[in-house]
Protein backbone atom coordinates (compact mmCIF):
# COMPACT_ATOMS: atom_id res chain seq x y z
CA UNK A 1 0.00 0.00 0.00
CA UNK A 2 3.13 2.18 -0.25
CA UNK A 3 4.69 2.12 3.22
CA UNK A 4 7.18 -0.10 2.57
CA UNK A 5 9.37 1.36 5.38
CA UNK A 6 6.81 -0.20 7.83
CA UNK A 7 5.55 -3.58 6.18
CA UNK A 8 8.47 -4.64 5.05
CA UNK A 9 9.84 -5.47 8.69
CA UNK A 10 6.00 -6.24 9.64
CA UNK A 11 6.20 -9.08 6.89
CA UNK A 12 9.77 -10.70 8.51
CA UNK A 13 8.37 -10.62 11.84
CA UNK A 14 4.83 -12.60 10.91
CA UNK A 15 7.11 -14.85 9.12
CA UNK A 16 9.21 -15.31 11.97
CA UNK A 17 6.57 -15.65 14.41
CA UNK A 18 4.56 -19.11 15.35
CA UNK A 19 1.58 -20.23 15.64
CA UNK A 20 1.86 -21.61 18.81
CA UNK A 21 -0.06 -24.61 19.97
CA UNK A 22 -0.84 -23.62 23.39
CA UNK A 23 -4.86 -22.81 22.24
CA UNK A 24 -6.88 -23.60 19.74
CA UNK A 25 -8.23 -20.42 17.76
CA UNK A 26 -11.30 -22.03 15.97
CA UNK A 27 -10.14 -21.04 12.82
CA UNK A 28 -9.31 -23.77 11.31
CA UNK A 29 -5.79 -23.50 10.91
CA UNK A 30 -2.56 -25.07 11.76
CA UNK A 31 1.01 -24.70 11.87
CA UNK A 32 1.70 -25.79 8.28
CA UNK A 33 -1.79 -24.28 6.63
CA UNK A 34 -0.52 -20.76 8.31
CA UNK A 35 3.29 -21.64 6.83
CA UNK A 36 2.11 -23.13 3.73
CA UNK A 37 -0.41 -20.13 2.70
CA UNK A 38 1.96 -17.34 3.90
CA UNK A 39 4.75 -18.68 1.68
CA UNK A 40 2.18 -18.81 -1.14
CA UNK A 41 1.01 -15.04 -0.67
CA UNK A 42 4.80 -13.90 -0.66
CA UNK A 43 5.53 -15.88 -4.08
CA UNK A 44 2.33 -14.56 -5.22
CA UNK A 45 2.80 -10.50 -4.25
CA UNK A 46 6.22 -11.20 -5.68
CA UNK A 47 7.70 -10.52 -1.56
CA UNK A 48 11.36 -11.53 -1.11
CA UNK A 49 11.46 -11.17 2.34
CA UNK A 50 14.02 -12.21 4.86
CA UNK A 51 12.83 -16.12 5.79
CA UNK A 52 10.18 -16.93 3.23
CA UNK A 53 12.27 -19.52 2.33
CA UNK A 54 12.47 -21.36 6.09
CA UNK A 55 8.81 -21.37 5.46
CA UNK A 56 8.99 -25.02 3.26
CA UNK A 57 11.47 -25.83 5.86
CA UNK A 58 8.52 -25.58 8.60
CA UNK A 59 6.11 -26.98 5.71
CA UNK A 60 8.39 -30.16 5.62
CA UNK A 61 8.93 -31.19 9.09
CA UNK A 62 5.50 -30.55 9.72
CA UNK A 63 4.61 -33.10 7.10
CA UNK A 64 7.55 -35.36 8.87
CA UNK A 65 5.66 -35.12 12.09
CA UNK A 66 2.21 -35.50 11.15
CA UNK A 67 0.44 -38.18 8.95
CA UNK A 68 -2.88 -36.85 8.83
CA UNK A 69 -4.03 -33.35 6.71
CA UNK A 70 -7.21 -31.60 7.22
CA UNK A 71 -8.78 -30.20 4.32
CA UNK A 72 -7.01 -26.40 4.69
CA UNK A 73 -4.22 -27.95 5.35
CA UNK A 74 -4.39 -29.99 1.80
CA UNK A 75 -5.52 -27.28 0.08
CA UNK A 76 -2.58 -25.50 1.50
CA UNK A 77 -0.16 -27.91 0.65
CA UNK A 78 -1.73 -27.97 -2.86
CA UNK A 79 -1.35 -24.14 -3.95
CA UNK A 80 1.97 -24.28 -2.21
CA UNK A 81 3.02 -27.02 -4.51
CA UNK A 82 1.53 -25.15 -7.40
CA UNK A 83 3.72 -22.03 -6.64
CA UNK A 84 7.02 -24.43 -6.18
CA UNK A 85 6.02 -26.21 -10.03
CA UNK A 86 4.77 -22.75 -11.46
CA UNK A 87 8.83 -21.64 -11.97
CA UNK A 88 10.95 -21.94 -14.92
CA UNK A 89 14.16 -22.92 -13.10
CA UNK A 90 15.81 -25.83 -14.38
CA UNK A 91 17.93 -28.86 -12.38
CA UNK A 92 20.24 -31.67 -12.30
CA UNK A 93 20.33 -34.79 -10.69
CA UNK A 94 21.60 -38.06 -9.90
CA UNK A 95 18.73 -40.81 -9.38
CA UNK A 96 20.43 -44.05 -8.19
CA UNK A 97 19.01 -47.39 -7.21
CA UNK A 98 19.83 -51.47 -7.61
CA UNK A 99 23.49 -49.85 -7.95
CA UNK A 100 22.44 -48.10 -11.32
CA UNK A 101 23.00 -44.40 -11.39
CA UNK A 102 20.80 -42.20 -14.00
CA UNK A 103 21.52 -38.51 -14.36
CA UNK A 104 18.50 -36.45 -14.33
CA UNK A 105 18.32 -32.91 -15.60
CA UNK A 106 14.59 -31.22 -15.38
CA UNK A 107 12.17 -28.00 -15.55
CA UNK A 108 9.98 -28.18 -12.81
CA UNK A 109 8.37 -30.66 -11.21
CA UNK A 110 9.61 -34.48 -11.47
CA UNK A 111 7.59 -37.18 -10.97
CA UNK A 112 9.10 -40.79 -10.86
CA UNK A 113 7.07 -44.40 -9.50
CA UNK A 114 8.95 -46.55 -7.76
CA UNK A 115 8.22 -50.38 -7.36
CA UNK A 116 8.46 -52.20 -3.72
CA UNK A 117 11.76 -53.96 -5.32
CA UNK A 118 13.60 -50.62 -5.64
CA UNK A 119 12.53 -48.91 -2.60
CA UNK A 120 13.43 -52.50 -0.93
CA UNK A 121 17.09 -52.16 -2.27
CA UNK A 122 17.36 -48.31 -1.35
CA UNK A 123 17.31 -45.24 -3.22
CA UNK A 124 19.49 -42.49 -3.39
CA UNK A 125 19.10 -38.72 -4.92
CA UNK A 126 22.55 -36.56 -5.14
CA UNK A 127 21.97 -32.70 -6.07
CA UNK A 128 23.73 -31.44 -8.52
CA UNK A 129 22.29 -28.34 -9.56
CA UNK A 130 23.52 -25.82 -7.03
CA UNK A 131 20.47 -24.75 -5.29
CA UNK A 132 18.05 -26.40 -2.80
CA UNK A 133 15.34 -29.68 -4.68
CA UNK A 134 12.76 -30.35 -2.57
CA UNK A 135 12.00 -33.80 -2.58
CA UNK A 136 9.01 -35.72 -1.23
CA UNK A 137 8.51 -39.65 -0.91
CA UNK A 138 4.74 -40.79 -1.37
CA UNK A 139 3.99 -44.17 0.07
CA UNK A 140 0.57 -46.19 -0.27
CA UNK A 141 -0.69 -49.44 0.42
CA UNK A 142 -3.28 -50.88 3.04
CA UNK A 143 -1.94 -52.19 6.21
CA UNK A 144 -1.49 -55.72 6.88
CA UNK A 145 -3.17 -55.97 10.52
CA UNK A 146 -5.61 -53.08 12.85
CA UNK A 147 -4.37 -50.07 14.12
CA UNK A 148 -3.32 -50.39 17.72
CA UNK A 149 -5.76 -48.42 20.19
CA UNK A 150 -5.15 -45.13 20.94
CA UNK A 151 -6.77 -43.35 23.90
CA UNK A 152 -4.13 -40.64 24.41
CA UNK A 153 -6.67 -37.43 23.22
CA UNK A 154 -10.08 -39.13 22.85
CA UNK A 155 -11.29 -41.47 24.80
CA UNK A 156 -13.86 -43.79 23.20
CA UNK A 157 -15.77 -47.15 24.14
CA UNK A 158 -18.99 -49.05 22.69
CA UNK A 159 -21.64 -50.79 24.54
CA UNK A 160 -23.95 -53.41 23.27
CA UNK A 161 -27.36 -53.50 25.34
CA UNK A 162 -30.51 -55.62 24.23
CA UNK A 163 -34.15 -53.59 24.04
CA UNK A 164 -34.53 -53.72 27.86
CA UNK A 165 -31.12 -52.28 28.94
CA UNK A 166 -28.77 -55.74 29.28
CA UNK A 167 -25.71 -55.85 28.50
CA UNK A 168 -24.51 -57.83 25.11
CA UNK A 169 -21.18 -59.28 25.90
CA UNK A 170 -19.99 -62.37 24.80
CA UNK A 171 -23.15 -64.52 23.61
CA UNK A 172 -24.00 -65.14 20.26
CA UNK A 173 -26.50 -63.06 18.97
CA UNK A 174 -29.24 -64.58 16.57
CA UNK A 175 -31.02 -62.95 13.27
CA UNK A 176 -33.65 -60.82 13.67
CA UNK A 177 -32.04 -59.31 17.43
CA UNK A 178 -32.70 -55.76 18.34
CA UNK A 179 -29.58 -54.44 19.34
CA UNK A 180 -28.55 -50.87 21.08
CA UNK A 181 -25.53 -49.69 20.43
CA UNK A 182 -24.15 -46.76 23.28
CA UNK A 183 -21.14 -44.86 22.88
CA UNK A 184 -19.45 -42.55 24.96
CA UNK A 185 -16.89 -39.79 24.06
CA UNK A 186 -14.30 -38.08 26.49
CA UNK A 187 -11.62 -35.42 25.08
CA UNK A 188 -8.58 -34.40 26.46
CA UNK A 189 -8.58 -30.85 25.19
CA UNK A 190 -11.69 -28.89 23.39
CA UNK A 191 -13.00 -30.14 20.15
CA UNK A 192 -15.51 -27.60 18.54
CA UNK A 193 -15.05 -30.01 15.39
CA UNK A 194 -15.02 -33.35 16.21
CA UNK A 195 -16.58 -36.04 14.41
CA UNK A 196 -17.38 -40.33 15.44
CA UNK A 197 -17.74 -42.98 13.47
CA UNK A 198 -18.95 -46.38 14.44
CA UNK A 199 -18.70 -49.02 11.85
CA UNK A 200 -21.09 -51.49 12.42
CA UNK A 201 -20.51 -55.04 11.68
CA UNK A 202 -21.33 -57.11 8.74
CA UNK A 203 -23.90 -58.99 10.37
CA UNK A 204 -25.95 -56.08 11.50
CA UNK A 205 -27.61 -53.49 10.05
CA UNK A 206 -28.91 -49.69 11.41
CA UNK A 207 -32.64 -50.47 11.50
CA UNK A 208 -34.37 -46.81 12.43
CA UNK A 209 -32.81 -43.83 11.32
CA UNK A 210 -34.25 -41.49 13.52
CA UNK A 211 -33.53 -42.82 17.06
CA UNK A 212 -34.52 -39.87 18.80
CA UNK A 213 -37.87 -40.67 17.21
CA UNK A 214 -37.76 -44.08 17.87
CA UNK A 215 -40.87 -46.02 19.52
CA UNK A 216 -39.95 -46.62 22.85
CA UNK A 217 -36.85 -44.59 23.21
CA UNK A 218 -38.40 -42.41 25.52
CA UNK A 219 -39.46 -45.16 27.69
CA UNK A 220 -35.74 -47.45 27.69
CA UNK A 221 -33.35 -46.89 30.29
CA UNK A 222 -29.52 -47.56 28.77
CA UNK A 223 -26.94 -47.18 31.40
CA UNK A 224 -28.73 -45.21 33.62
CA UNK A 225 -29.47 -42.60 30.82
CA UNK A 226 -32.70 -42.03 28.22
CA UNK A 227 -31.03 -42.37 25.25
CA UNK A 228 -33.63 -40.07 23.86
CA UNK A 229 -32.78 -37.53 25.88
CA UNK A 230 -28.78 -37.95 25.22
CA UNK A 231 -29.43 -37.94 21.53
CA UNK A 232 -31.30 -34.36 21.86
CA UNK A 233 -27.59 -32.79 23.73
CA UNK A 234 -26.30 -29.68 21.78
CA UNK A 235 -23.41 -30.78 21.35
CA UNK A 236 -24.56 -33.11 19.10
CA UNK A 237 -24.19 -31.09 15.72
CA UNK A 238 -25.23 -33.40 13.09
CA UNK A 239 -26.35 -37.52 12.88
CA UNK A 240 -26.18 -39.70 9.94
CA UNK A 241 -27.23 -43.01 9.89
CA UNK A 242 -25.92 -44.71 7.49
CA UNK A 243 -26.17 -48.53 5.86
CA UNK A 244 -22.80 -49.60 7.26
CA UNK A 245 -21.84 -46.87 9.55
CA UNK A 246 -22.87 -44.22 12.55
CA UNK A 247 -21.51 -40.86 11.62
CA UNK A 248 -22.32 -38.09 14.26
CA UNK A 249 -20.30 -34.26 14.42
CA UNK A 250 -20.25 -33.19 18.17
CA UNK A 251 -18.17 -30.92 20.07
CA UNK A 252 -16.59 -32.20 22.87
CA UNK A 253 -15.01 -30.48 25.70
CA UNK A 254 -12.17 -30.84 27.73
CA UNK A 255 -13.33 -30.13 31.17
CA UNK A 256 -16.13 -32.30 30.99
CA UNK A 257 -13.03 -35.26 30.85
CA UNK A 258 -12.26 -34.30 34.10
CA UNK A 259 -15.39 -33.35 35.59
CA UNK A 260 -15.65 -37.14 36.82
CA UNK A 261 -12.83 -39.12 36.43
CA UNK A 262 -13.74 -42.43 36.00
CA UNK A 263 -17.40 -41.99 35.71
CA UNK A 264 -19.09 -41.75 32.07
CA UNK A 265 -21.53 -39.25 33.05
CA UNK A 266 -18.67 -36.52 32.14
CA UNK A 267 -18.47 -38.13 28.37
CA UNK A 268 -20.73 -37.52 25.86
CA UNK A 269 -23.25 -40.12 25.59
CA UNK A 270 -24.38 -41.39 21.90
CA UNK A 271 -27.17 -44.25 20.98
CA UNK A 272 -28.23 -46.37 17.64
CA UNK A 273 -29.99 -49.17 17.04
CA UNK A 274 -29.22 -52.22 14.78
CA UNK A 275 -30.43 -55.13 13.13
CA UNK A 276 -29.19 -58.31 13.66
CA UNK A 277 -29.58 -59.30 9.64
CA UNK A 278 -26.85 -62.37 8.56
CA UNK A 279 -25.49 -65.47 10.33
CA UNK A 280 -21.54 -65.76 10.63
CA UNK A 281 -19.02 -64.75 12.06
CA UNK A 282 -17.82 -60.79 11.77
CA UNK A 283 -14.84 -58.55 12.96
CA UNK A 284 -16.27 -55.34 14.69
CA UNK A 285 -14.68 -52.55 13.32
CA UNK A 286 -13.02 -50.22 15.50
CA UNK A 287 -14.83 -47.43 16.65
CA UNK A 288 -13.20 -44.13 15.87
CA UNK A 289 -12.91 -40.08 16.72
CA UNK A 290 -10.99 -36.99 15.41
CA UNK A 291 -11.17 -33.77 15.16
CA UNK A 292 -11.91 -32.83 11.57
CA UNK A 293 -9.47 -29.70 11.11
CA UNK A 294 -6.88 -31.52 13.50
CA UNK A 295 -6.95 -35.15 12.44
CA UNK A 296 -3.38 -35.51 14.33
CA UNK A 297 -6.41 -35.42 17.55
CA UNK A 298 -8.02 -38.61 17.30
CA UNK A 299 -9.16 -41.48 19.18
CA UNK A 300 -9.33 -45.27 18.60
CA UNK A 301 -10.76 -48.17 20.09
CA UNK A 302 -9.39 -52.36 19.38
CA UNK A 303 -11.07 -53.66 16.56
CA UNK A 304 -10.18 -57.59 17.25
CA UNK A 305 -13.88 -58.22 18.92
CA UNK A 306 -15.92 -60.99 16.67
CA UNK A 307 -19.71 -61.44 16.89
CA UNK A 308 -21.34 -64.96 16.34
CA UNK A 309 -24.48 -64.46 14.67
CA UNK A 310 -27.03 -67.55 14.57
CA UNK A 311 -30.01 -67.96 12.27
CA UNK A 312 -33.19 -66.74 14.73
CA UNK A 313 -35.26 -69.06 12.75
CA UNK A 314 -36.74 -72.07 14.55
Amino acid sequence: MGDAARSGPTIVEGIRKGRGTGYWWYDYGSVIRDAALSYVLLEKHHITAEGRDNLLAVIAGEMEKNRYYSTQEKMALFLTGRSLTAGTTSWTANWTTGGKSEPLSRQGAYFRPMSSAELAAGAKLNNSSGAPLYVELSLTGNPMQQPPARSDAIELTRTMFDPEGRVISGRTLRTGEVVIVHITAKAKTDIGTGLIVDRIPAGLEIENLNLVKGEQMGTVTIAGINPAEAMADNHIKHVEFRDDRFVAAVRLDMRAFFLRPGNDQGALHLFYRARVVTPGEFVVPPLYAEDMYRPNIFGLTAGSEIVTVVDGRP
